[in-house]
């Protein structure tokens, strides 16, 4: 375990956001593999469980990549009742 701490402790930020990433991005990948399997199996779904898990899932990609703008990039429109 010590030896872990040593060597994170001497990472740069970038090889951390890399090492961190890519273990993130693959386990997310993996887990779409799964869910991809409901559709390949006689299972019971329907139209409506399909778009409801896609649009979630929409959501959720589009949340996180928004996290990676910067603060001054954001697009949203002011608000005025005029």
């Amino acid at each position: 375990m010590r030896s872990l701490m040593a060597k994170t402790n001497q990472e740069s930020p970038r090889e951390a956001f890399v090492r961190l990433a890519n273990g993130r991005v693959n386990k997310l990948l993996d887990s779409l593999d799964s869910l991809g399997k409901l559709g390949m199996r006689r299972s019971a779904y329907s139209q409506e469980d399909i778009s409801k898990i896609e649009r979630r899932l929409r959501s959720k990609l589009d949340e996180v990549m928004t996290s990676f703008k910067p603060l001054g990039d954001s697009k949203h429109q002011e608000f005025s009742l005029d």
